[in-house]
């Protein structure tokens, strides 16, 4: 048998908890210089790697016995089902979500009297928008240029509060 080290399990665990703090401080923080735990980003890269390595320790001494399809039917079955509540879960919130309406997507940021004017209100507006003979093309334009770019910081590139209006 195998040694277990709760190291691992604890710093994993610290490493998840950093990744959902960050994305519950995303929505009040949405300018990442002001987030108060900014770089807990990283702790997703350091989950994964964690991750890699306990999965790989664990299935080290199976591989003789276990083919590769074995190994991806026991991790399908494993995860699986937590994706499927995770799809769930987002789409409740996302469709009972009580101040949206579920159109986050799609109504504006700001609560000015101009945002209010000139905001896109709903599906059909969009669609209308995005096939309007000059503003459709000048936003497809716009995209083509802003993905020419090496730096892909819209904070750097717009400034605040344009670069929320972009993420819209």
């Amino acid at each position: 048998m195998k040694p277990h080290y709760p190291i691992l399990d604890g710093l994993r665990g610290t490493a998840a908890i950093l990744v959902a703090s960050y994305h519950l401080f995303e929505a009040y923080y949405p300018v990442l210089t002001n987030h108060p735990i900014h770089h807990s980003y990283l702790a997703l890269d350091f989950f994964y790697l964690l991750s890699g390595f306990v999965v790989s320790y664990g299935y080290d001494d199976c591989w003789s016995t276990m083919s590769v399809r074995d190994f991806f039917k026991i991790r399908l079955m494993l995860l699986h089902p937590l994706i499927i509540l995770g799809v769930f879960t987002d789409a409740m919130g996302f469709w009972l979500e009580p101040y949206t309406n579920g159109m986050q997507h799609v109504q504006g940021l700001g609560f000015s009297e101009t945002s209010k004017c000139y905001t896109i209100k709903d599906i059909d507006e969009t669609v209308h928008y995005s096939t309007h003979p000059v503003l459709g093309s000048r936003l497809i334009n716009i995209c083509n240029e802003l993905f020419k770019l090496e730096d892909n910081n819209a904070n750097r590139i717009f400034g605040s509060p344009d670069d929320l209006k972009l993420k819209s």
